[in-house]
Protein backbone atom coordinates (compact mmCIF):
# COMPACT_ATOMS: atom_id res chain seq x y z
CA UNK A 1 0.00 0.00 0.00
CA UNK A 2 2.80 2.45 1.11
CA UNK A 3 4.39 1.44 -2.73
CA UNK A 4 1.27 2.51 -4.63
CA UNK A 5 0.62 5.81 -2.21
CA UNK A 6 4.22 7.02 -2.49
CA UNK A 7 4.20 6.33 -6.20
CA UNK A 8 2.77 10.06 -7.07
CA UNK A 9 5.53 11.66 -5.58
CA UNK A 10 8.19 9.51 -7.01
CA UNK A 11 6.41 10.07 -10.24
CA UNK A 12 6.43 13.65 -10.02
CA UNK A 13 10.54 13.62 -9.72
CA UNK A 14 11.98 10.74 -11.04
CA UNK A 15 12.05 12.64 -14.86
CA UNK A 16 14.94 15.29 -13.11
CA UNK A 17 17.41 12.64 -11.94
CA UNK A 18 19.36 10.48 -12.85
CA UNK A 19 20.30 7.47 -10.48
CA UNK A 20 19.59 9.39 -7.41
CA UNK A 21 16.22 8.24 -6.50
CA UNK A 22 17.86 4.44 -6.95
CA UNK A 23 20.35 4.62 -4.35
CA UNK A 24 17.86 6.48 -1.79
CA UNK A 25 15.98 3.31 -2.30
CA UNK A 26 18.73 1.54 -1.64
CA UNK A 27 19.66 3.25 1.64
CA UNK A 28 15.88 3.40 3.13
CA UNK A 29 15.69 -0.69 1.57
CA UNK A 30 18.98 -1.19 4.04
CA UNK A 31 17.06 0.98 7.04
CA UNK A 32 14.41 -1.59 6.49
CA UNK A 33 16.67 -4.46 7.32
CA UNK A 34 18.14 -3.23 9.92
CA UNK A 35 15.04 -2.83 11.95
CA UNK A 36 13.71 -6.42 11.33
CA UNK A 37 17.57 -7.59 11.96
CA UNK A 38 17.67 -5.71 14.83
CA UNK A 39 14.25 -5.70 16.43
CA UNK A 40 11.57 -7.89 17.90
CA UNK A 41 8.45 -5.20 18.06
CA UNK A 42 5.80 -5.69 15.66
CA UNK A 43 5.26 -2.14 15.72
CA UNK A 44 8.66 -1.71 14.17
CA UNK A 45 8.14 -4.17 11.58
CA UNK A 46 5.42 -3.28 10.23
CA UNK A 47 7.06 0.68 9.67
CA UNK A 48 10.11 -1.79 8.18
CA UNK A 49 7.81 -2.87 5.57
CA UNK A 50 6.07 0.11 5.17
CA UNK A 51 9.26 2.51 4.08
CA UNK A 52 10.38 -1.25 2.41
CA UNK A 53 7.45 -0.17 0.20
CA UNK A 54 8.79 3.29 -0.84
CA UNK A 55 11.94 1.90 -1.26
CA UNK A 56 10.76 -0.36 -4.14
CA UNK A 57 8.70 2.59 -5.96
CA UNK A 58 12.30 4.57 -6.51
CA UNK A 59 14.55 1.51 -7.44
CA UNK A 60 12.19 0.06 -9.57
CA UNK A 61 11.27 3.53 -11.52
CA UNK A 62 14.57 4.87 -11.33
CA UNK A 63 15.74 1.44 -12.75
CA UNK A 64 13.92 1.13 -15.48
CA UNK A 65 14.06 4.86 -16.78
CA UNK A 66 18.18 4.35 -16.29
CA UNK A 67 18.04 1.50 -18.82
CA UNK A 68 15.60 3.15 -21.20
CA UNK A 69 18.03 6.27 -21.08
CA UNK A 70 21.05 4.32 -21.93
CA UNK A 71 19.52 2.41 -24.92
CA UNK A 72 17.39 5.18 -25.96
CA UNK A 73 19.43 4.74 -29.62
CA UNK A 74 19.37 0.85 -29.43
CA UNK A 75 15.13 -0.34 -29.55
CA UNK A 76 16.69 -4.06 -29.68
CA UNK A 77 19.31 -4.11 -26.77
CA UNK A 78 16.69 -1.68 -24.59
CA UNK A 79 14.36 -4.52 -25.01
CA UNK A 80 16.90 -7.20 -23.63
CA UNK A 81 18.33 -5.26 -21.26
CA UNK A 82 14.63 -4.70 -19.63
CA UNK A 83 13.78 -8.42 -19.79
CA UNK A 84 16.61 -9.09 -17.97
CA UNK A 85 15.51 -6.65 -15.06
CA UNK A 86 12.61 -8.06 -15.08
CA UNK A 87 14.36 -11.23 -14.88
CA UNK A 88 16.16 -9.80 -11.91
CA UNK A 89 12.85 -9.19 -10.03
CA UNK A 90 11.59 -12.18 -10.57
CA UNK A 91 14.98 -13.88 -9.20
CA UNK A 92 14.65 -12.37 -6.00
CA UNK A 93 11.07 -12.94 -5.65
CA UNK A 94 11.62 -16.48 -6.54
CA UNK A 95 14.80 -17.31 -5.02
CA UNK A 96 14.52 -14.59 -1.71
CA UNK A 97 12.03 -16.75 0.60
CA UNK A 98 14.35 -20.50 0.50
CA UNK A 99 17.37 -18.78 0.93
CA UNK A 100 15.75 -16.20 3.45
CA UNK A 101 14.64 -19.66 5.04
CA UNK A 102 17.43 -21.74 5.05
CA UNK A 103 20.02 -18.57 6.25
CA UNK A 104 17.35 -18.36 9.17
CA UNK A 105 17.83 -21.42 10.30
CA UNK A 106 21.27 -20.94 10.92
CA UNK A 107 20.56 -17.78 12.55
CA UNK A 108 17.91 -15.39 13.12
CA UNK A 109 20.03 -12.02 12.42
CA UNK A 110 21.61 -13.85 9.29
CA UNK A 111 19.22 -13.15 6.53
CA UNK A 112 19.19 -9.45 7.63
CA UNK A 113 22.68 -9.10 7.64
CA UNK A 114 23.46 -11.05 4.67
CA UNK A 115 20.51 -8.93 2.37
CA UNK A 116 22.65 -5.45 4.25
CA UNK A 117 25.76 -6.37 2.81
CA UNK A 118 23.99 -6.81 -0.83
CA UNK A 119 22.70 -3.97 -0.40
CA UNK A 120 25.86 -1.85 0.35
CA UNK A 121 27.50 -3.52 -2.46
CA UNK A 122 24.43 -2.70 -5.09
CA UNK A 123 24.64 0.68 -3.25
CA UNK A 124 28.78 0.92 -3.88
CA UNK A 125 27.99 0.03 -7.70
CA UNK A 126 25.51 2.38 -8.12
CA UNK A 127 27.59 5.25 -7.00
CA UNK A 128 30.64 4.40 -8.83
CA UNK A 129 28.05 3.91 -12.22
CA UNK A 130 26.79 7.70 -11.85
CA UNK A 131 30.20 8.99 -11.73
CA UNK A 132 31.02 7.43 -15.32
CA UNK A 133 27.40 8.48 -17.01
CA UNK A 134 27.48 10.24 -20.13
CA UNK A 135 26.56 13.63 -20.91
CA UNK A 136 23.50 12.61 -22.99
CA UNK A 137 22.35 11.07 -19.98
CA UNK A 138 22.97 13.54 -17.29
CA UNK A 139 21.89 16.23 -19.99
CA UNK A 140 17.97 14.57 -20.37
CA UNK A 141 17.68 14.71 -15.91
CA UNK A 142 19.19 18.41 -16.08
CA UNK A 143 16.82 19.44 -18.93
CA UNK A 144 13.92 18.19 -17.21
CA UNK A 145 12.76 21.11 -14.09
CA UNK A 146 8.90 21.16 -14.48
CA UNK A 147 6.09 22.84 -12.89
CA UNK A 148 3.25 20.96 -11.31
CA UNK A 149 0.86 21.89 -13.97
CA UNK A 150 3.41 20.34 -16.33
CA UNK A 151 4.06 16.83 -14.50
CA UNK A 152 0.00 16.63 -14.14
CA UNK A 153 -0.60 17.80 -18.09
CA UNK A 154 2.22 14.58 -19.09
CA UNK A 155 0.26 12.23 -16.58
CA UNK A 156 -2.84 12.74 -17.51
CA UNK A 157 -1.59 12.32 -21.68
CA UNK A 158 -0.06 8.89 -20.39
CA UNK A 159 -3.47 7.66 -18.89
CA UNK A 160 -5.10 8.96 -21.89
CA UNK A 161 -3.24 7.32 -23.91
CA UNK A 162 -4.95 3.24 -24.41
CA UNK A 163 -1.58 1.70 -25.76
CA UNK A 164 -0.10 2.89 -22.18
CA UNK A 165 -3.83 1.74 -20.22
CA UNK A 166 -4.47 -1.60 -21.63
CA UNK A 167 -0.38 -2.22 -21.24
CA UNK A 168 -0.22 -1.28 -17.92
CA UNK A 169 -4.00 -3.78 -17.25
CA UNK A 170 -2.09 -6.64 -18.65
CA UNK A 171 0.60 -6.27 -16.36
CA UNK A 172 -2.06 -5.52 -13.29
CA UNK A 173 -3.77 -8.99 -14.40
CA UNK A 174 -0.73 -11.04 -14.41
CA UNK A 175 0.16 -9.91 -11.20
CA UNK A 176 -3.29 -10.28 -9.61
CA UNK A 177 -3.54 -13.69 -10.98
CA UNK A 178 0.17 -14.53 -9.39
CA UNK A 179 -0.91 -13.10 -6.17
CA UNK A 180 -4.47 -14.45 -5.87
CA UNK A 181 -2.87 -17.90 -6.54
CA UNK A 182 -0.43 -17.32 -3.54
CA UNK A 183 -2.66 -16.46 -0.99
CA UNK A 184 -5.14 -19.58 -2.00
CA UNK A 185 -2.65 -22.13 -3.38
CA UNK A 186 -0.83 -23.28 -0.06
CA UNK A 187 -4.56 -23.73 1.49
CA UNK A 188 -5.86 -25.86 -1.34
CA UNK A 189 -2.38 -28.23 -1.12
CA UNK A 190 -2.70 -28.56 2.28
CA UNK A 191 -6.38 -29.52 2.43
CA UNK A 192 -6.49 -31.63 -0.69
CA UNK A 193 -3.25 -33.51 -0.27
CA UNK A 194 -1.99 -33.19 3.14
CA UNK A 195 1.17 -31.20 2.24
CA UNK A 196 3.41 -29.73 4.23
CA UNK A 197 4.66 -26.47 4.37
CA UNK A 198 7.77 -27.01 3.36
CA UNK A 199 6.13 -28.90 0.05
CA UNK A 200 4.15 -26.13 -0.84
CA UNK A 201 7.16 -24.28 -0.87
CA UNK A 202 8.91 -26.53 -3.13
CA UNK A 203 6.13 -26.68 -5.50
CA UNK A 204 6.25 -22.34 -5.63
CA UNK A 205 9.48 -22.99 -7.15
CA UNK A 206 8.44 -25.42 -9.74
CA UNK A 207 6.33 -22.07 -11.43
CA UNK A 208 8.70 -19.78 -10.58
CA UNK A 209 11.63 -21.33 -12.63
CA UNK A 210 9.55 -21.03 -15.85
CA UNK A 211 8.63 -17.54 -15.01
CA UNK A 212 12.22 -16.24 -14.58
CA UNK A 213 12.79 -18.23 -17.91
CA UNK A 214 9.77 -16.52 -19.55
CA UNK A 215 11.24 -13.19 -18.98
CA UNK A 216 14.74 -14.22 -19.96
CA UNK A 217 13.54 -14.58 -23.21
CA UNK A 218 10.91 -12.15 -23.40
CA UNK A 219 13.22 -9.75 -24.81
CA UNK A 220 14.42 -11.41 -27.76
CA UNK A 221 10.78 -12.91 -28.58
CA UNK A 222 9.71 -8.96 -28.61
CA UNK A 223 12.14 -7.73 -30.92
CA UNK A 224 11.70 -10.20 -33.34
CA UNK A 225 7.80 -10.82 -33.44
CA UNK A 226 6.44 -7.73 -31.91
CA UNK A 227 6.07 -6.97 -27.95
CA UNK A 228 2.74 -6.24 -27.56
CA UNK A 229 2.67 -10.17 -29.43
CA UNK A 230 4.74 -11.48 -26.73
CA UNK A 231 2.66 -9.94 -23.53
CA UNK A 232 -0.63 -11.40 -25.61
CA UNK A 233 0.24 -14.97 -25.41
CA UNK A 234 1.94 -14.56 -22.32
CA UNK A 235 -1.86 -13.65 -21.12
CA UNK A 236 -3.17 -16.34 -22.81
CA UNK A 237 -0.87 -18.94 -21.41
CA UNK A 238 -0.85 -17.45 -17.87
CA UNK A 239 -5.31 -17.26 -17.62
CA UNK A 240 -5.52 -20.65 -19.94
CA UNK A 241 -2.76 -22.89 -17.28
CA UNK A 242 -4.70 -20.82 -14.53
CA UNK A 243 -8.12 -22.33 -15.76
CA UNK A 244 -6.88 -26.22 -16.35
CA UNK A 245 -8.37 -28.49 -14.45
CA UNK A 246 -9.26 -30.45 -12.43
CA UNK A 247 -7.19 -29.67 -9.92
CA UNK A 248 -7.57 -32.19 -7.80
CA UNK A 249 -5.18 -34.10 -10.27
CA UNK A 250 -1.58 -33.37 -9.22
CA UNK A 251 -0.07 -34.13 -12.36
CA UNK A 252 -2.69 -31.19 -13.84
CA UNK A 253 -2.07 -28.95 -11.10
CA UNK A 254 2.15 -29.33 -11.60
CA UNK A 255 1.29 -28.37 -15.08
CA UNK A 256 -0.80 -25.81 -14.76
CA UNK A 257 1.77 -24.18 -12.39
CA UNK A 258 4.68 -24.61 -15.03
CA UNK A 259 2.43 -22.89 -17.57
CA UNK A 260 1.25 -20.37 -15.58
CA UNK A 261 4.61 -19.39 -14.59
CA UNK A 262 6.09 -19.37 -17.94
CA UNK A 263 3.06 -16.72 -18.97
CA UNK A 264 3.63 -14.24 -16.23
CA UNK A 265 7.49 -14.02 -17.37
CA UNK A 266 6.82 -13.46 -20.61
CA UNK A 267 4.27 -10.76 -20.11
CA UNK A 268 6.49 -9.38 -16.87
CA UNK A 269 9.54 -9.61 -19.23
CA UNK A 270 8.44 -7.61 -21.98
CA UNK A 271 5.60 -4.79 -20.98
CA UNK A 272 8.14 -2.24 -19.29
CA UNK A 273 9.65 -2.46 -22.78
CA UNK A 274 6.53 -2.27 -24.59
CA UNK A 275 5.64 0.94 -22.45
CA UNK A 276 9.28 2.44 -23.18
CA UNK A 277 9.03 2.09 -26.41
CA UNK A 278 5.83 4.00 -26.47
CA UNK A 279 6.50 6.87 -23.80
CA UNK A 280 9.91 7.18 -25.77
CA UNK A 281 7.70 7.95 -29.07
CA UNK A 282 5.16 10.24 -27.80
CA UNK A 283 5.54 11.37 -24.54
CA UNK A 284 9.19 12.03 -24.25
CA UNK A 285 10.68 8.96 -22.85
CA UNK A 286 9.35 10.39 -19.15
CA UNK A 287 9.72 7.81 -15.78
CA UNK A 288 6.49 8.63 -15.15
CA UNK A 289 5.35 5.68 -17.22
CA UNK A 290 7.69 2.89 -14.94
CA UNK A 291 5.86 4.70 -11.54
CA UNK A 292 2.43 4.00 -13.43
CA UNK A 293 4.05 0.39 -14.08
CA UNK A 294 4.82 -0.03 -10.11
CA UNK A 295 1.52 1.08 -9.62
CA UNK A 296 -0.47 -1.35 -12.04
CA UNK A 297 1.71 -4.60 -10.48
CA UNK A 298 1.35 -3.46 -6.76
CA UNK A 299 -2.61 -2.71 -7.20
CA UNK A 300 -2.74 -6.92 -9.06
CA UNK A 301 -1.18 -7.73 -5.62
CA UNK A 302 -3.57 -5.96 -3.61
CA UNK A 303 -7.09 -6.50 -5.47
CA UNK A 304 -5.45 -10.10 -6.14
CA UNK A 305 -5.71 -12.23 -3.09
CA UNK A 306 -9.23 -10.38 -1.92
CA UNK A 307 -11.00 -10.92 -4.73
CA UNK A 308 -9.35 -14.97 -5.21
CA UNK A 309 -10.05 -15.66 -1.06
CA UNK A 310 -13.60 -14.35 -1.64
CA UNK A 311 -14.32 -16.21 -4.95
CA UNK A 312 -12.78 -19.18 -2.88
CA UNK A 313 -15.07 -19.26 -0.35
CA UNK A 314 -18.00 -19.30 -2.32
CA UNK A 315 -17.23 -21.77 -4.99
CA UNK A 316 -14.30 -23.45 -3.96
CA UNK A 317 -10.59 -23.71 -5.10
CA UNK A 318 -11.43 -25.15 -8.77
CA UNK A 319 -13.70 -22.83 -10.05
CA UNK A 320 -12.30 -19.82 -8.38
CA UNK A 321 -8.96 -20.80 -10.86
CA UNK A 322 -11.72 -21.44 -14.20
CA UNK A 323 -13.30 -17.78 -13.40
CA UNK A 324 -10.30 -15.68 -13.14
CA UNK A 325 -8.13 -17.82 -15.82
CA UNK A 326 -10.99 -17.20 -18.16
CA UNK A 327 -11.24 -13.58 -17.66
CA UNK A 328 -7.84 -12.80 -17.98
CA UNK A 329 -7.67 -14.65 -21.52
CA UNK A 330 -10.55 -12.19 -22.18
CA UNK A 331 -9.42 -9.56 -21.89
CA UNK A 332 -5.87 -10.12 -23.27
CA UNK A 333 -7.25 -9.34 -26.85
CA UNK A 334 -7.16 -5.50 -25.60
CA UNK A 335 -3.84 -5.69 -26.68
CA UNK A 336 -4.65 -5.19 -30.67
CA UNK A 337 -5.04 -1.75 -29.61
CA UNK A 338 -0.96 -1.91 -29.82
CA UNK A 339 -0.76 -3.42 -33.19
CA UNK A 340 0.48 -0.26 -35.00
CA UNK A 341 3.71 -0.02 -32.76
CA UNK A 342 6.74 -1.24 -35.02
CA UNK A 343 8.88 -3.61 -34.37
CA UNK A 344 12.01 -2.50 -32.59
CA UNK A 345 15.11 -1.66 -35.06
CA UNK A 346 12.81 -1.16 -37.67
CA UNK A 347 13.81 1.76 -40.11
CA UNK A 348 11.62 4.48 -41.65
CA UNK A 349 8.47 3.40 -39.58
CA UNK A 350 6.69 6.43 -37.66
CA UNK A 351 5.19 5.69 -34.58
CA UNK A 352 1.26 5.58 -34.52
CA UNK A 353 0.52 9.30 -33.72
CA UNK A 354 -3.06 9.27 -31.69
CA UNK A 355 -4.95 11.86 -31.33
CA UNK A 356 -7.97 12.53 -28.91
CA UNK A 357 -10.73 11.58 -31.64
CA UNK A 358 -9.02 8.69 -32.28
CA UNK A 359 -7.81 7.93 -28.88
CA UNK A 360 -11.91 7.80 -28.16
CA UNK A 361 -12.54 5.94 -31.06
CA UNK A 362 -10.27 2.86 -29.97
CA UNK A 363 -11.09 2.86 -26.64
Amino acid sequence: MTQILSAPIVARHVDSYNLEPLMLGLFVEALSTVVFAFTKSYGAWCFARAISGISSSCIISSGFLHVQRRFANDPEGMGQSMSLVATGIIMGVTFGPPLGGLLYGISEPLPFLFLICLICLCALLTYMLSLRLPPDITDKADSVKETNEEFKSKLKKLLYDPNITITLLSLFCANAAISCLEATFGLYMDKQFGFTVEQIGMLYIIGAVPSVIGSKIAGDLGNKHGRWKVVWVGMVMQGGFYALGPKDNFPVEITSLIGLGLGMGLVDGCAPALLAQRAGSHHDGTGIVYTLNTMAVQGGFVFGPLVGSAIMQGMGFGKMSAVLGLAMVAVSPLMIVNRNMPLPGEEGVEFSKVGDGEIDEEL
